[in-house]
């Protein structure tokens, strides 16, 4: 069998949605399916992610100028430069990348005359542009389809658009997805938001990001009295609000805490500087895909934040799993009632709260315990890609 993956990220750019796109393919091709990886390149982003490419062919599309140009700078960048990139993208219908549309289609046509056409497609977005590759494919090859959905498009708030551009959006996210033969989202309240906007929801199926647990874990460096705090990943302006964690430090007195950023954007961190200065904060630009992950492991507790609006219930960031990987807690500051939340507290992963007073009696907690976790087996890799694997045979 041959597949089609389409994704806008994959390895060696390192981030989050590279991962997930190449565990799919990965484990595509451990099934014996011949895979064809179409994606982009030439991003701004740093190429650190290095992966092996033995398995399967991947065909790189370059960037425009433009799209680059587009893109934001997470090492910070004027409020000028952020407006005109803002109004600039609002033009692009459905996303920046659609920009790229005409020369992505035609690499498709090139692999299939010269290799012949896939037997089935998997697109994963966002961007959704992803998706829209895909629906002219299998319309134009008359494949089956799986879209894989790590984020939400119409429905979310992080896509700013007026009334009458929201319903645009869904308009036209149902005629897209439409034509895809399954719906695949990374967490329950994806799903049920996916499958009732689509009114689909027995073709529509949860694969959550996974976590690849090492066999051994390098061994951690004697504890001492410094709770290292570490963030690594954007904080998406002011939506994800870490405040009440650093209102609950402030509350510890006596603690010798650290807080470090690493890869998130100059300017919050700076707020959050200013707003704490009494708290030691500190700022690193993104690193390598091998040092985040010896940062991470060498961390007291990894944090992440989810904001306050209802859609934020149902998000369930791929940076959890990566922390996962790391083998150290993790602090969530988020609502209770999040999915995050409750696998967290299920699995016994750390913390999660927005409440000062359980944040602070965490971080209590790791001054005088060294706290290890492991990924639990319904969260692993191997786990996660049978459950996609199985959809994909339900495809003939």
């Amino acid at each position: 069998m041959r597949c089609f993956l389409i994704s806008w990220w994959f390895p060696p750019l390192n981030v989050i949605g590279a991962a997930r796109t190449y565990r799919i393919a990965s484990a595509l091709a451990k099934e014996g399916i011949e895979v064809v990886v179409f994606c982009t390149c030439g991003s701004s982003r740093r190429g650190t992610f290095d992966v092996d490419e033995s398995q399967f062919t991947k065909i790189s599309i370059e960037q425009s100028a433009f799209v680059r140009m587009l893109e934001p700078n997470p090492r910070g960048e004027s409020r000028v430069s952020r407006i005109i990139k803002a109004a600039l993208r609002r033009f692009c219908f459905p996303d920046v990348p659609s920009i790229c549309k005409r020369k992505w289609l035609s690499a498709i046509e090139r692999e299939v005359s010269d290799s012949g056409k896939p037997d089935f497609v998997v697109s994963s977005a966002l961007p959704f542009f992803c998706h829209v590759i895909a629906s002219h494919t299998v319309s134009r090859y008359n494949v089956p389809w799986v879209a894989d959905n790590r984020d939400l498009w119409a429905s979310s708030h992080y896509r700013k658009r007026s009334f009458v551009m929201r319903a645009v959006d869904k308009y036209y996210e149902k005629k897209i997805l439409c034509s895809a033969s399954r719906l695949v989202t990374v967490g329950e309240g994806m799903r049920h938001n996916l499958g009732k906007v689509l009114n689909r929801p027995e073709d529509t199926y949860v694969v959550y990001n996974s976590a690849d647990e090492p066999e051994d874990f390098e061994p951690l460096p004697p504890k001492d009295s410094v709770i290292r705090l570490v963030y690594t990943g954007i904080l998406y302006g002011h939506k994800r609000d870490l405040s009440p964690l650093f209102d609950a430090i402030s509350n510890c007195k006596d603690l010798n805490v650290e807080f470090t950023f690493y890869g998130a954007e100059t300017r919050m961190v700076e707020h959050y500087m200013q707003k704490y200065p009494d708290l030691k904060i500190a700022f690193h630009g993104r690193v390598s895909k091998k040092q985040i992950k010896e940062i991470q492991r060498a961390a007291t507790a990894l944090v992440l934040a989810l904001g306050t609006d209802p859609f934020e219930k149902t998000v369930l960031t791929g940076k959890f799993f990566e922390y996962l990987e790391a083998g150290r807690p993790v602090i969530g500051v988020c609502s209770e009632d999040t999915e995050l939340a409750a696998i967290v507290e299920r699995h016994d992963l750390g913390c999660a709260s927005r409440e000062v007073e359980v944040l602070k009696s965490f971080v209590e907690r790791l001054a005088v315990e060294d706290i290890d976790v492991r990924c639990p087996v319904e969260l692993s890799t191997a786990y996660q890609m049978g459950k996609f694997l199985g959809i994909v045979r339900s495809l003939s």
